[in-house]
């Protein structure tokens, strides 16, 4: 039998709906009605081939796009299934996945808003309780927080009892939204005295954890201003996007003079059981989360594809 699906039929193609075959479940695994999926950097990057989990030696098309989505199980259960099994996507009327690759929805929770929710709420929630290990009372830096992920950072770095957030973006305008989701204080990433501002931040209140999303002349600006801090407290760098560019310039009396650690947050250095485990707990939160985001049916995932408003594709 066929199902409608956002079929990709080469790397860097746009997906197109079309008719691709259903997916068949094996022991041990759950069959997913899909009822929403969002259209992510993630899989974008999937798509064209620029991502590190797929590749046409691995993956080779056509196949179903989407790592993730919300949806029903055969009982009637609502919930976030991730990564279904290769070539049957999250974009398309049925997914299959493993057992342990689902969570459940908090009841209410309207399955596009969970859908356009998990993948931005995901990367930070992941980053600072399996990476970073973030205690209570601890100081966030969030560089990126001008992004949709890098806001919902803020939020959830709050929620998970962080006790000073700086935010790092572009604009001033911005500064007063980002004060209003939780952040403390507002360094703009623009001019070139930022390593400098850094330094006389880091000296005021160091930071414990840093979650990078843009890295590139930004991230190198930040770990400059963060040696000639001298700081002596033990944070904690997780590298979770690159949207400024790769790579970046790492000092290297930074890692001899601090006692800083770097490290990544994503697919892989995190297995992807937790990470499925880490977004059902953010999930249960979501209502304390904001996110922008419109609909589309999966009819129109052509016309919608590189919108640069968040889109959530809807199934049913």
């Amino acid at each position: 039998m066929a199902m409608k699906a956002a079929v990709v039929s080469s790397y860097g193609a746009t997906p197109v709906c079309a008719e691709f075959r259903e997916p068949e479940p094996k022991r041990g695994d759950v069959l997913i009605e899909v009822e929403a999926a969002s259209i992510t950097q993630l899989v974008r990057a999937q798509v064209a081939g620029r991502h590190y989990s797929m590749g046409a030696a691995t993956h080779p098309p056509p196949f179903v796009a989407g790592a993730e989505g919300v949806g029903r199980t055969p009982d009637g259960r609502r919930v976030y299934f991730g990564f279904p099994a290769y070539p049957f996507g999250a974009m398309a009327g049925r997914a299959v996945v493993p057992a342990d690759m689902i969570a459940p929805l908090p009841d209410g929770l309207d399955p596009a808003r969970a859908a356009a929710l998990v993948n931005p709420a995901m990367s930070s929630w992941a980053a600072l309780t399996r990476r970073a290990h973030m205690r209570n009372g601890e100081t966030v830096w969030v560089l990126g927080a001008t992004g949709a992920s890098g806001g919902l950072a803020i939020e959830i770095a709050r929620s998970l009892g962080a006790g000073r957030i700086v935010a790092f973006g572009r604009g001033t305008a911005r500064a007063p939204a980002l004060i209003d989701r939780g952040a403390d204080e507002v360094i703009t990433l623009e001019g070139d005295d930022l390593a400098a501002r850094v330094t006389a931040a880091a000296k005021s209140a160091p930071p414990d954890v840093v979650l990078d999303y843009i890295w590139g002349p930004p991230a190198t600006a930040l770990m400059s201003g963060l040696l000639k801090a001298h700081i002596s407290n033990a944070c904690r760098w997780v590298q979770i996007g690159a949207v400024a560019g790769d790579p970046t310039h790492v000092p290297a009396g930074l890692l001899r003079a601090t006692p800083i650690a770097l490290m990544g947050s994503g697919i892989g250095s995190v297995p992807t059981a937790e990470l499925v485990v880490a977004i059902g707990e953010a999930l249960r939160v979501a209502d304390r989360l904001t996110i922008d985001f419109t609909t589309a049916p999966l009819d129109d995932v052509a016309a919608v594809w590189n919108s640069k408003q968040r889109t959530v594709l809807t199934m049913v």
